[in-house]
């Protein structure tokens, strides 16, 4: 569902404040390509172009003209005979956006050789937000679902206009067939979707950044993005241990929603809801505090108790997995 206006400085623009509508916004057509060409500096009209030039030209100009809209990009004309158009990336709004979908592009994608980003990239970002408007990712969040269930989630969609998106979502790598179900097809995250979750998160913060501390991300969708992201975390030297992970509204409040991150045998994490059990380790913070430590590393605005080597390795992983690259990985 797509939330109130946020006004974007300088612009006088407003952009309705959910993850899901940026992503889309800045994913569609030329728009990445336009933030991204921008991103070194300010470029005239026709150096834009011709960086862009597997777009034509009045496909980056109508697009440039959206960022410039949503207050991302600014257009100016120096004077002359005739006069020349400049665009560049608003600050901070426009140059914060940029890093993020840099930083990620850096850990994930693999670049043109021209050091573009290919337009398959950004057509999964534009799937990812789908799947993130349709409720999609917060029912697989919970279990693997099949189109029938999906088709159910509150929304317009027909259960073969589900079928076709599911189709689409797998080949492009965002779900896949979840194995041993018997007869019945149900399909679960890929870890590319579940990595995609630091855009959305990302995004949460810049969002919150440009429109205050109710925009951007409520504390049932942080839970959404913590128990798809969990699956990620490898700690078999905690095998059978749990953490409880409170999100609060106000930093010296008690935490309004609890999960369990539990570590099963063979050291892969799962989370789900809170029980009465006596957790191992805790972990509780406001949204910009899990905000922080999924995007930046940043531990050091948690209210901490129990095993401190347990929880530490546990919120060090919420960072790493999703921003230390495909050739870290493959190292370790």
């Amino acid at each position: 569902m797509v939330g109130e206006g946020v006004a974007l400085p300088g612009s006088g623009a407003s952009l309705a404040a959910d993850n899901g509508h940026l992503l889309r916004e800045v994913s569609s057509g030329a728009a990445g390509a336009i933030l991204m060409a921008l991103g070194p500096g300010p470029l005239r009209t026709r150096r834009l172009t011709e960086q862009l030039n597997r777009y034509a030209p009045r496909t980056v100009y109508r697009y440039a003209a959206k960022q410039v809209g949503l207050g991302l990009v600014e257009r100016s004309e120096e004077p002359g005979v005739p006069s020349t158009v400049v665009y560049k990336l608003t600050d901070p709004g426009g140059r914060q956006l940029y890093r993020l979908l840099d930083a990620y592009a850096e850990a994930w994608w693999q670049r043109l050789p021209d050091g573009q980003i290919d337009d398959n990239c950004w057509t999964s970002v534009s799937l990812l937000a789908e799947m993130w408007e349709l409720g999609f990712i917060e029912a697989l969040s919970l279990a693997a679902s099949s189109p029938t269930e999906l088709a159910e989630l509150e929304g317009d969609l027909t259960f073969h206009q589900v079928n076709r998106k599911v189709h689409l979502l797998r080949a492009h790598g965002l779900m896949r067939d979840r194995p041993g179900r018997g007869r019945g097809r149900s399909y679960e995250f890929t870890d590319r979707s579940r990595r995609s979750m630091a855009l959305i998160a990302g995004i949460a913060r810049w969002l919150r950044r440009q429109g205050g501390s109710g925009a951007g991300m409520t504390s049932a969708q942080l839970a959404t993005v913590l128990r798809v992201v969990t699956p990620l975390i490898q700690l078999p030297q905690h095998a059978g241990k749990q953490i409880e992970l409170g999100l609060a509204v106000h930093a010296a409040d008690e935490p309004i929603l609890e999960l369990v991150a539990e570590v099963e045998a063979d050291g892969s994490c799962r989370c789900r809801d809170a029980t009465d059990q006596s957790p191992d380790g805790r972990a509780a913070g406001v949204i910009n505090t899990w905000l922080g430590v999924l995007l930046d590393g940043n531990r050091g605005r948690f209210r901490v108790g129990g095993e401190m080597e347990l929880v530490d390795g546990f919120l060090i992983g919420l960072h790493d997995v999703l921003w230390c690259g495909e050739q870290s990985l493959t190292a370790a």
